[in-house]
Parts: structure tokens; sequence; C-alpha cells
């Protein structure tokens, strides 16, 4: 399959996504001073919500690229599981609307949890399979391929392991938790993936884009 046909499907629900996760965060109409700062106030939950997920969806949305532009080629199975990734994606902001709306309930962030656990797996699925099949660029060694597979199952892990937190303990915890996690993450995977050991992708043509 041509991969940039991927490219061009996966980008568009990527966007979509993205700009959906927007409308999430909205003020009445016809409030009058003391009202609007209120309300100002209550767009908070929303806010954190658009910060949470649009942090996922960039991270996924780098991670898709740098994944598919190391392939050697995208196969059937591949192509399926990357509907399945993207299915998932469309579906994030309905949990993310849940955050906004109940933050306090222990069963929305589970929910959420669920959801994004489900990409990151999805993600490493393809990993994993592409990996196995001696389809991706620049495997060379052993940690190379354990790089490879750590991009995507660690965050896969991280949202796994906010299931039981998020009904343990109290639920905003978890979503502050999830921010200073999830950036320290990009970092720690930057530091992993040493200079030799990093995937290489194709080399950029004069009409790919930057």
């Amino acid at each position: 399959m041509d991969v940039g046909r991927v490219f061009a499907l996966s980008d568009g629900v990527f966007a979509i996504a993205a700009t959906l996760l927007v409308l999430e965060i909205r003020l009445p109409d016809g409030l009058d001073h003391q009202q609007f700062l209120h309300a100002l106030g209550d767009t908070v939950p929303a806010l954190r919500g658009y910060l949470i997920s649009f942090l996922v969806i960039g991270q996924l949305w780098l991670g898709h690229h740098r994944q598919f532009r190391a392939l050697l080629v995208v196969s059937p199975r591949v192509a399926r599981l990357n509907l399945v990734l993207l299915g998932l994606v469309a579906l994030l902001p309905f949990p993310t609307a849940l955050l906004s709306r109940y933050e306090s309930e222990h069963a929305s962030v589970a929910l959420y949890s669920v959801n994004v656990a489900a990409i990151f797996l999805t993600q490493a699925a393809i990993a994993a399979l592409t990996a196995h099949r001696n389809e991706v660029r620049g495997l060379t060694d052993r940690r190379a391929r354990q790089v490879w597979l750590v991009r995507s199952a660690a965050p896969a892990a991280v949202f796994l392991l906010s299931v039981p937190a998020a009904l343990l303990v109290e639920p905003s915890l978890v979503l502050y938790a999830w921010i200073v996690v999830f950036l320290a993450l990009g970092q720690g995977t930057r530091l992993l993936a040493k200079p030799r050991d990093r995937v290489v992708a194709p080399a950029e043509t004069p009409g790919d884009p930057a």
C-alpha cells in the first residue's frame, strides 16, 4: 500500500480529532461581568482536558509519522491495524468531554485511560509486527529493536496503570500525573535512543514536506 495514502488519511483523522477537542471550551451567551468571570473559571476542567488530549494526539501523530516513515512496506495487516488506531483516535473527543464535564468521577478517568491505552497498544502492535517481519529500516541490532518497541509500549503501560489508579485515588491527581509523566516519557525515549540506535527514515526528496 502507498504510504502517502496512509499519511493522508491518518493526518486527516488526527487533525479532526484535535479540532473537535476545542468544542468543549465554550461560554454561555448573555452573561454579565460577574457571571462572565465565574464562567471563565468553570472552563478550567475543559482546558485541562484539552491540554491532556492535545498532548496525547500530538505525541501519537509524531510517533505515527516516525513509525510509518521507517517502514519498508505497508502490509495489508499493518493497514488494518492503522485503521483500528485511527478509529480509537477519532473516539478520543468523547472521553475527553467526560473528563471536562465529570472530572471528579472515577469512571470518567478510567474510561479515558482505557481509550488512550488502546491507542498506544495498537501502535505498539504495529511496531512489534513490523519488527518481527523485518519491515523496518534501520533495526540492525537488539537495542534498536527495543527502542522501536518502547516508544509505543511505555505510554500504553502508563495509561493501563491509570485505570486502577483512577478507581483508587483522587481523579484530579491522575490528570496532573499524566501531564508530568507524558512530558517525561518524551524526554526519556529521546535519551534512550542513542544516535546509533535511532531508526533511519528514508531521505527527504524535494517534493516531500519538511
